[in-house]
């Protein structure tokens, strides 16, 4: 079906889903458009699952989806997991933490094809982490394409971290595109809780990523039971 499912999982992040929706809720695609819909996948965290249940019912007009994970799975068992569940043809993978600038969705609606992974550039809030470290580069974990593509590729190897690094490099190497948007699309929130963060042992070896250096097109994808909520439920 056409139209665009924004996949995010959420981990300790209930101090940020009400920016993070309101992000979402301001896209000026969303004006003129109402196929798209939001999977958002709790990972067995109480604390988050309370806030979405909290403040959903104001986010009605963003079909929006909840699933709770009861074991704790990480981000990419998730994501290989709610992609199987979207009712659209075109994926949008973002985190639960960031906030996305206003014309996110229609920049990349403008300019999505069949056989290209579409990237954003960014900018970093948040005083330990530099800003110049991270923005020169667009990001591997916010990104969007067809279901098909990410299908054909077999989505995400079960890791807690880096696996979207693994994914990109592994797209690059059977000649999938890559494209960006011009200038900054989103806002990129570095905190105690955020996933390098807490893998900073990982971070520090640089993810890795040389195992990966001839991964096979495609692999066994890993997914994980899980319950959708009701928000009618609160």
């Amino acid at each position: 079906m056409d139209g665009i499912s924004i996949i995010t999982s959420a981990w300790k992040s209930q101090a940020f889903l009400k920016e993070y929706l309101d992000s979402i809720q301001n896209q000026t695609y969303f004006k003129d458009h109402n196929n798209f819909e939001i999977l958002l996948g709790i990972d067995n965290c109480n604390e988050t699952i309370g806030e979405i249940l909290r403040i959903a019912t104001n986010y009605q007009n963003l079909n929006l989806r909840v699933f709770f994970f009861p074991k704790h799975v990480g981000t990419y068992v998730i994501r290989n997991t709610l992609v199987d569940k979207a009712k659209y043809d075109y994926l949008l993978f973002f985190d639960s933490d960031d906030i996305m600038k206003e014309n996110l969705v229609r920049e990349t609606m403008y300019i999505r094809t069949k056989d290209n992974v579409v990237r954003y550039f960014f900018d970093v809030f948040f005083y330990y982490i530099p800003p110049t470290v991270w923005h020169k580069q667009a990001s591997h974990g916010v990104y969007a394409c067809y279901k098909d593509l990410f299908l054909e590729y077999g989505g995400y190897v079960d890791r807690f971290v880096s696996a979207d690094t693994e994914l990109k490099i592994r797209m690059l190497k059977f000649g999938v595109k890559e494209v960006n948007p011009e200038g900054d699309m989103f806002l990129r929130r570095r905190h105690r809780d955020s996933l390098m963060s807490t893998h900073t042992d990982f971070a520090e070896r640089g993810g890795m990523l040389i195992e990966y250096k001839d991964s096979p097109k495609q692999i066994n994808r890993i997914t994980a039971k899980c319950r959708e909520i009701q928000i009618n439920e609160v």
